[in-house]
C-alpha cells in the first residue's frame, strides 16, 4: 500500500496575502491624500482592516465601524472598528456612509485604525482618552452570574468573565514610534483606559520578511 503525504496548508501566505491587501490600500490612501481628499484616504485602511477581520472571524462576530449607544441613548464618539454579536443584538440605525449605531451590550470589541504613527499626533493617548470617556460616561448591563469551577478562581480572575470591552489600536507603518512615548501612559492610567494591544503592520511586516530569508 502506497504512503501518500497529503500537502501542508499555506496559512503563512494567507497572512501575508491578508497584510499585502492592507498595505495595498496604504498606498491607494497616499494617492488619494495627495489629492487632499484626506478623509476618503483614511477610510481606505479602514475598509481594508475590516474586510480581513471579516474574513477571520465566525459569523457570531459582526464588524462594523460608527458609534455605541448605551441604554440611556447616550452615545460613543466615532469608532472606526466595532466587532458585536450577530445573532441576538439588532444594529440600532445605518447611516448612508455606512456607520452604524451598536447597543452596548452587543459590544465586545472597539478599534481604531490609522495610516501611520506620528508622535505630533499623540493618537494612542487620544484614544486612551475616548477609553475613559466610554467607561465614565456610558452604563453598560451587568452580566448574569456564570458559574466558574472553584480551582480555577486562583489562575482566572473573575474580571475577565462576563462582558469587558476589549480595544485595540492598528497602525499600518511605525512612523516614528517608540516605546518612551506610551510608557507613562501605560504606568499612571488605569487599564480598561488603555488599548488592550497596539500594532503596527509594516514593521512586522518587514521583521516577517527579513526572518524568512535566512
Amino acid at each position: 500500500m502506497m504512503n501518500r503525504s497529503f500537502p501542508n496548508f499555506e496559512f503563512e501566505q494567507v497572512l501575508r496575502s491578508d497584510a499585502a491587501d492592507i498595505l495595498a490600500a496604504r498606498e491607494k490612501a497616499r494617492i488619494m491624500h495627495h489629492g487632499h481628499d484626506i478623509r476618503a484616504a483614511g477610510g481606505e485602511v479602514e475598509i481594508a482592516f475590516r474586510k480581513v477581520l471579516r474574513r477571520k472571524l465566525p459569523a457570531s462576530y459582526y464588524v462594523g465601524h460608527g458609534h455605541i449607544v448605551d441604554q440611556h441613548l447616550r452615545m460613543s464618539r466615532q469608532l472606526d472598528v466595532v466587532i458585536a454579536d450577530n445573532s441576538g443584538t439588532p444594529i440600532l440605525f445605518q447611516a448612508e456612509d455606512g456607520s452604524e449605531y451598536f447597543p452596548y451590550e452587543g459590544v465586545y470589541t472597539i478599534g481604531e485604525v490609522k495610516t501611520s504613527y506620528r508622535r505630533s499626533e499623540r493618537y494612542i493617548h487620544t484614544f486612551a482618552e475616548h477609553l475613559a470617556e466610554i467607561h465614565a460616561q456610558l452604563d453598560r448591563k451587568e452580566p448574569e452570574p456564570r458559574f466558574v469551577m472553584p480551582n480555577f478562581h486562583d489562575v482566572i480572575p473573575d474580571s475577565i468573565y462576563g462582558n469587558p470591552l476589549f480595544s485595540f489600536m492598528f497602525f499600518v507603518d511605525a512612523g516614528d514610534f517608540s516605546a518612551e512615548d506610551v510608557i507613562d501612559l501605560y504606568q499612571m492610567h488605569p487599564p480598561d483606559t488603555l488599548p488592550n494591544i497596539v500594532c503596527f503592520l509594516q514593521r512586522a511586516f518587514h521583521n516577517w520578511e527579513s526572518s524568512s530569508q535566512r
